[in-house]
């Protein structure tokens, strides 16, 4: 900005080139730039215990001024006597119980390094080594306090974070802050102030200063000259104009320095001339030559700003820093040579920091303090005043007031020019030179640094003007069009129909561009940084030229100056976050922003063809191709499509002419051609796809006609092989007229439409189209000739198709005559001997077969007259008459030749084989069919006598089998007729035979058997029973013969598995063998039965045992495979070893010998069994016995089952492995955190994003828990956790409500846990509730409604809360705080509404209240007692169980109403008996109302297997833990 006056713009200049004193300025600066909250920076500010926070006062108690300081210096008081107390007691650790540790001392490391920076003495003075020793023993002993008391502060300053830790200490922390310092006061930054007027300085002290810069800063030596020169009029000696890369190009803006893009006087920079340093910039976005590149892609930009601005760099390093550098050894040397410095015999050699005899150093305030008296007395002598004393002697002061000494002083040090701390010792040392003369020559290179730092400070702020112009240029309505930067307008890739994002974006976009924009400015800057120091040439080059012992102290002392300085220009040159970067960096962007707006609105121009491209077009053009699918148009749907392709085609216009394809505007050019591009080529292949459609679907319609028109010619003059093909034809001559007409109708109202579609469109057809739709157009003319061909061959093949029938018609007469005349010669046949009636059997079959034969041709020849229409013959009733004739012949000699065969096999076979049944079945059935012949034979007449006589002979000869040979057969046609039998029959009748195998009944028949059928007959019937019994006997014992025991493997032994099948055939013998012993048949094998029947019992009584073992060993196996069991447990372990071994014997045996008979008769393995059972029996009850001991120990037991438990007893050794049971014993928690040494600190709940709660030690003055301390007794160390959740929570809801009273809701509700939180919310909500009801008695309600606005202000911000983006297990707690919230609301609207008066009406009575009581008690206890939760005239204390984060259950007055009846039953020590239907809520409310009072509610469904031992433990547990129990299903 301009400036009044040039005094006003040096002043201006000077306080943008002079660094920040105060990096709390900075910060305060730039937090008024980006307009942050200032209150913030204030806070960061030096920590001062003295100064009172006036910005935090409005947060305070409202306290007079008195108060307040009385206040303040109480809380100051007791912050420093915290501080003194952790430094003398030290502060508590992790161990508990009160235990401290002391705060640590100084590590030896860090103090040798204090002694070893500490500065030796002068040679020349005389010193006291003990002296010098107590000296620096006592500086380190105040290092030591000093850094016990920081750690001290460190410690106190954490524990004040705790809200509940300011309180117990008394301490306001808002008094602990500071304010803003005098250094902010608007007092001194006004122009008075800063121009020294009325400051009050002494005239001495002024000249004093003078004296100084004078002697120290040089201001007044020629070489500052020469530098200052060098830089004004300095020039290149190379020519480094003509090329892209060129350095001085920028002079045409050097000089010029202003904002707002005015040219500068030198011109374009673009020749040979030499340029002076001082014109070079980093940067020439000025110059013709740049401006003709434009305009340029942002990365092109970037990257020659970049480029441009290192290579000024490089030539300012190669040139400019040396050419100083050579001028600065000059006029040092000739300062020397004119004695300008002390004379060399007073110069001391520099001091030797590496080679010192000294290991601890010595202070080198006395050093300090002697330079400073040797000027004080030079000052004196050549200005003292008239009385001879010195003005304030003792350096650099110059005020007079120490503080403001101070900081003049820390503003010297930060630019160099005077030393740090000089009354100090240490690294000061190396400042404070040997006497005046060093001095002034370090002087003399820190004051070159500095100036050259500030020149190269204004070249950077002349290039960043130059830049910010450049950009500021384009506002000029003369610069209309004038474009720097190439954009894109490009389709959006994630626009989608109906969604709010643009349809096409620009890119690169506005933020990218602005970054890269400020970082083309941070390439400028950075450029500027990091210069080599002058110093870096002196050193070799004051080697060379100094000869003498003077020269070569001089270089000493360059070559020790320099390892200790800074290496770089500094501290002027700009920093990232210098004001002017940042104001420079704003103007460029408001710029960029000022000049976006015009481009933007291509982007609303391009909204037009959102259909386009959101695809609502495509899925248009898409939709009404799928309805003409299948060459199905109509005239209607082609109508469409042809307006839809104009339409298409419109729009491809108007994407052409809606922009130009370069865009131009002030400061951008826009490149729309690829987005019309992309829009056009859309439309485009919409619109062809259109017509390609209507193109290939009439391709396709051409084809298929042309085929059905080939097809229908073919057919038509294919010539038919028979009559049904002739008929065939001559229909089919029918219906190709009708399909002649309808493809003449699809071509003219389907393929000639779209024709004239394709030619409206300008659709070039290919050539096979054309040739395609020519052949198409030919084919009706053609169909005509092939119709009349067809009708000539019909006729033709007609005639010649009748000439054939009428042959096979009389083929067929001569073949029926010859079948009737075989008929009758069978009829004829009587003869029933075996071979005689096998060849009139084979006769008739032949006959039958030729019957068939005529009656298909018969048929046949019918079809074929009807078909060609001749007259029809009665072939069928002469057919009917033979059939006739010959069916019952063919049944006759069917049963003639079945009854011969059939009786000699009977007669001939073994007895044994001899079905009798079969053949008794068999007999009556030929002898009913026999009969049955004959008389169709009788009514036939004397024709068919021979027939008649057959069968008579016949039905006698089967008559006769069935009364004499049947009942004979059915006795001894059997297996079980032995010897003994057959012998016995022998006595019987009284005959005389031998039985052997071949034995049959012809012999039988021969020995008149026959006759005592009577006699034998119990003694056939007892040897069929016997041998019934016997199969089944065998047939029992074969079906063990491949059975065996399934083993599998399991933790080192076997097991048994899939006996099913083998326990269910054994249960169906038993039963089958029991049924067979009381059999009166089974006295032959009545041994062998018995024997079998104790086979099978004892094998049931194995497989029972060895089951019933299997089940206990699977149970007790893991359990004793824990050493801990087996330590607690030694006689039930020596027993379970035993079994073991017995066990794991039997099996390996069974794995070798699986057979399960070979096991039924092992000897020994029954009893062993036995004995097994009875020890584990034994091992069972001294288990159940010390399991009842653990659950007395640790009542949450009984709510485990005993496999449960055991699993937990069995991790004793590894306390980590009991944390996936933890869920059982405590439904909030499911997992402990343990650190390195198994200290339990905290405990999580099982949500995914689990919540935490710490265990509070050392506040609830609990020992610290470590399962280590309990033995391995895993209860014991339970109990101590159950002990510490409860008194943690107990002490977490103290604290929280404490922070309730001073932190924003919102605020708190995402500080505590969700139960505590809760808890604390209806705390809060019962005390707000009384205090309306109170403060409104005289007008009721009116507290209420203001409360009720409050409740629903809350939770409306808590809505709010929700919906932005929170962890799982917070959105989990506001939730169930949500739930609660609406219930209090809707609560205050009915109090309000009943005009409740007094806190005792029965309307809030009824109410579940929540009160606290602040004494600690439970938090120190872990016993209920702090929080009372009423209800009517119930009370039960809040039990501190810890639930965990989950949703409560919403409440409703059936809700209320339950938590009434159970919370009067509990009060009461009764139960609660909650009854209704399924799914309403029952068993919910009970758990619901156990969170609300946070006790242990334990849940169990009370199935068939609940017994009175079951409910005896669960009440133990109950009635020893003093949880509820919620029975559900209880009937």
């Amino acid at each position: 900005p301009e400036q009044a006056s040039p005094n006003a713009r040096r002043d201006a200049a000077r306080g943008e080139r002079s660094p920040s004193k105060n990096k709390f300025l900075e910060g305060k600066a730039a937090g008024k730039t980006q307009g942050f909250d200032e209150a913030r920076y204030d806070a960061l500010d030096n920590w001062d215990p003295m100064v009172l926070d006036n910005l935090d006062k409005q947060k305070m108690v409202v306290r007079t001024a008195d108060e307040e300081a009385i206040a303040q210096i109480k809380s100051v008081e007791l912050y420093w006597s915290a501080v003194d107390s952790k430094v003398e007691r030290g502060t508590l650790n992790a161990a508990g119980s009160g235990q401290r540790s002391v705060l640590p001392d100084v590590p030896l490391q860090q103090l040798n390094g204090i002694n070893l920076r500490l500065a030796p003495p002068l040679p020349k003075v005389e010193r006291d080594p003990e002296k010098d020793m107590e000296l620096i023993e006592t500086q380190l002993s105040e290092v030591r306090f000093d850094y016990l008391q920081s750690v001290g502060r460190a410690v106190v300053d954490y524990e004040l974070k705790d809200d509940a830790n300011c309180e117990r200490l008394g301490i306001e922390i808002d008094h602990l802050n500071a304010g803003p310092g005098w250094w902010l006061s608007e007092e001194y930054m006004a122009p008075e102030w800063r121009v020294l007027r009325s400051t009050d300085v002494p005239n001495s002290n002024v000249h004093r200063a003078f004296v100084i810069m004078s002697r120290r800063l040089c201001v007044t030596e020629t070489v500052m000259l020469e530098l200052q020169g060098l830089w004004l009029e300095g020039t290149l000696e190379v020519d480094y104009n003509n090329n892209e890369n060129n350095t001085a190009g920028d002079a045409s803006t050097a000089g010029s320095g202003a904002m707002d893009g005015s040219p500068s006087a030198n011109g374009a920079g673009g020749g040979k001339e030499p340029v002076c340093f001082s014109d070079l910039l980093f940067t020439d976005v000025s110059t013709p030559f740049f401006r003709q590149r434009l305009p340029l892609a942002l990365d092109q930009f970037t990257s020659h700003i970049e480029r441009k601005a290192n290579n000024v760099r490089d030539t300012l390093k190669e040139h400019w820093v040396q050419a100083a550098s050579t001028k600065l050894t000059s006029a040092l040397q000739v300062m020397r040579e004119e004695n300008s410095f002390e004379e060399d015999d007073e110069q001391a050699p520099p001091p030797d920091y590496e080679n010192d005899d000294n290991p601890l150093g010595v202070n080198a305030t006395d050093y300090a303090n002697d330079e400073d008296a040797e000027f004080d007395d030079w000052y004196n002598e050549h200005y003292g005043n008239e009385d001879g004393n010195a003005p304030a002697a003792g350096g650099a002061v110059i005020t007079g007031d120490p503080a403001a000494d101070a900081l003049v002083r820390k503003r010297l040090a930060s630019d160099g020019l005077y030393p740090p701390n000089s009354g100090g010792g240490g690294d000061d040392a190396e400042y404070n030179d040997i006497n005046a003369g060093a001095m002034t020559e370090k002087s003399v290179v820190a004051a070159a640094s500095m100036l050259m730092s500030r020149q190269l400070r204004s070249s950077c702020e002349e290039s960043l003007m130059t830049f910010a112009a450049f950009f500021k240029r384009f506002a000029n309505p003369a610069a209309s069009g004038d474009s720097a930067f190439k954009l894109q307008l490009k389709l959006n890739d994630d626009y989608q129909a109906g969604s709010k994002v643009p349809l096409v974006v620009i890119e690169p976009s506005m933020d990218r561009l602005k970054q890269q924009v400020c970082t083309c400015i941070d390439q400028i800057v950075k450029a500027t940084q990091k210069f080599p120091r002058v110093e870096s040439g002196l050193d070799a080059e004051g080697a060379e030229a100094g000869t003498d012992a003077g020269a070569a102290a001089d270089a000493g002392f360059a070559g020790a100056f320099m390892q200790k300085a800074s290496q770089y220009l500094g501290p002027c040159t700009l920093a990232m976050d210098d004001e002017m970067v940042l104001r420079v960096k704003k103007i460029v962007e408001e710029e960029i922003e000022r000049h976006w707006e015009l481009p933007s609105n291509l982007v609303d121009e391009y909204n037009l063809f959102a259909q386009l491209a959101g695809g609502q077009t495509e899925s248009q053009v898409t939709e009404m191709l799928m309805a003409c699918q299948g060459g199905s148009e109509t005239i209607q749907d082609l109508d469409n499509l042809s307006g839809l392709c104009e339409d298409l085609q419109g729009m491809v216009d108007t994407i052409r002419d809606a922009t130009p394809d370069l865009c131009f505007y002030p400061m951008f050019m826009v490149n729309c051609f690829e987005a019309k591009q992309v829009l056009k080529k859309k439309a485009e292949g919409l619109r062809a796809q259109i017509v390609e459609h209507v193109s290939s679907a009439n391709h396709v319609h051409m084809t298929d006609m042309c085929r059905e028109y080939q097809d229908l010619a073919e057919r038509l003059v294919e010539e038919p092989a028979d009559s049904a093909e002739l008929k065939s034809l001559q229909e089919f001559a029918v219906r190709a007229m009708e399909d002649l007409k309808r493809l003449e109708s699809e071509y003219l109202l389907q393929v000639y439409e779209r024709v004239r579609f394709l030619l409206e469109a300008e659709h070039r057809s290919s050539k096979e189209d054309l040739q395609l739709f020519n052949t198409t157009f030919n084919w009706p003319v053609g169909m005509k000739n092939y119709l009349a061909r067809s009708r000539e061959l019909q006729q033709q093949r007609k005639r010649h198709l009748q000439m054939v029938v009428e042959g096979q018609q009389e083929q067929l007469l001569r073949g029926m005559d010859a079948l009737e005349k075989k008929v009758e010669r069978i009829a004829s046949h009587y003869d029933i001997m075996p071979p005689e009636v096998q060849a009139v059997y084979k006769r008739i079959t032949n006959a039958k077969t030729e019957h068939e034969t005529f009656l298909a041709e018969a048929e046949s020849i019918k079809e074929q007259e009807e078909l060609l229409q001749m007259p029809l013959t009665d072939n069928m009733s002469k057919l009917k008459e033979i059939k006739a004739a010959l069916d019952p012949l063919d049944r006759l000699w069917t049963a003639v030749k079945d009854w011969v065969e059939s009786n000699q096999t009977w007669q001939s076979d073994p007895l044994p084989t001899v079905d009798a049944e079969d053949a008794e079945r068999k007999a009556a059935d030929l002898m009913s069919t026999v009969i049955k012949v004959g008389k169709v034979m009788e009514k036939k007449g004397e024709s068919r006598a021979a027939p008649k006589r057959v069968a008579n002979k016949i039905a006698g000869e089967v008559k006769a089998f069935i009364e004499d040979s049947i009942p004979l057969m059915q006795l001894i046609c059997t297996q079980g007729l032995k010897g003994r039998h057959w012998e016995e029959i022998i006595n019987i009748t009284g005959l005389d035979f031998e039985v052997n195998p071949a034995t049959n009944l012809e012999q039988m028949l021969a020995l008149n058997l026959q006759h005592h059928v009577a006699a034998i007959e119990d003694t056939c019937v007892a040897a069929s029973k016997e041998n019934a019994l016997e199969k089944n006997m065998d047939k029992m014992e074969a079906a063990w013969a491949n059975m065996e025991f399934g083993t599998k493997e399991w933790r080192g032994s076997r097991i048994l598995s899939g006996i099913d099948e083998i326990q269910t055939e054994l249960d169906d013998q038993i039963v089958k063998t029991q049924a067979m012993r009381g059999n009166r048949y089974i006295k032959p094998f009545e041994g062998r039965i018995s024997a079998w029947e104790k086979t099978l019992v004892d094998l049931q009584d194995i497989m029972d045992n060895w089951l019933k073992v299997q089940a206990t060993w699977l149970y007790l196996e893991p359990i004793f495979s824990s050493d801990d069991i087996m330590r607690q447990m030694p006689i039930e372990a020596k027993l379970f070893v035993t079994v073991d071994s017995t066990w794991r014997a039997s099996m390996t045996e069974t794995f070798d010998q699986p057979a399960v008979m070979a096991v039924a008769h092992r000897e020994g393995l029954l009893e062993g069994l036995i004995d097994a059972n009875k020890k584990l029996d034994t091992i069972q009850k001294g288990l159940n016995d010390y399991l009842e001991t653990k659950m007395l120990a640790f009542p949450r037991f009984f709510f485990l089952s005993n496999d449960e438990l055991l699993e937990i007893l069995a991790e004793t050794k590894d306390p980590t492995r009991v944390q996936p049971h933890l869920k059982k014993c405590f439904d909030g928690i499911a997992k402990i955190e343990f650190n390195e040494n198994l200290d339990i600190l905290s405990c999580f709940d099982p949500g995914k994003d689990a919540e935490q709660i710490p265990f509070y030690y050392e506040e609830c003055e609990h020992k610290l828990i470590n399962p280590k301390d309990s033995g391995g007794n895993v209860e014991k160390w339970l109990i101590e956790v159950e002990q510490i959740m409860k008194k943690s929570m107990a002490h977490l809801i103290d604290i929280c409500v404490a922070d309730y009273m001073v932190t924003d809701r919102i605020d708190w509700i995402q500080k505590w846990q969700g139960q505590a939180a809760i808890a604390v919310n209806q705390i809060m909500f019962t005390q707000k509730v009384e205090k309306a009801i109170r403060d409104s008695e005289a007008s009721p309600g009116a507290g209420l409604d203001a409360l009720q606005k409050e409740l629903n202000e809350q939770l409306l911000s808590t809505v709010i809360l929700v919906r932005g983006k929170l962890r799982k297990r917070l959105l989990t707690s506001i939730g169930a705080l949500v739930v609660m919230d609406v219930h209090n609301a809707e609560t205050t609207v009915q109090l309000s509404e009943l005009k409740v008066e007094k806190a005792t009406d029965f309307d809030w009575q009824q109410h579940l209240r929540y009160y606290h009581t602040d004494d600690r008690g439970s938090a120190l206890s872990g016993e209920p007692g702090s929080i009372d939760c009423k209800m009517i005239n119930a009370s039960i204390l809040y039990a501190y169980e810890y639930i965990g984060n989950n949703a409560r259950l919403v409440i409703t007055p059936l809700t209320d109403r339950c938590y009434r009846t159970l919370m009067g039953a509990i009060h009461l020590n009764l139960g609660g008996a909650p009854e209704g239907p399924a799914g309403t809520g029952k068993t919910e409310t009970t758990k619901d109302l156990g969170k609300a009072i946070a006790i242990q509610c334990v849940v169990t469904n009370c199935s068939d297997g609940l017994d009175y031992k079951a409910m005896g433990k669960f009440f133990k547990g109950l009635a020893s833990s003093g949880a509820w129990a919620c029975f559900d299903e209880f009937n």
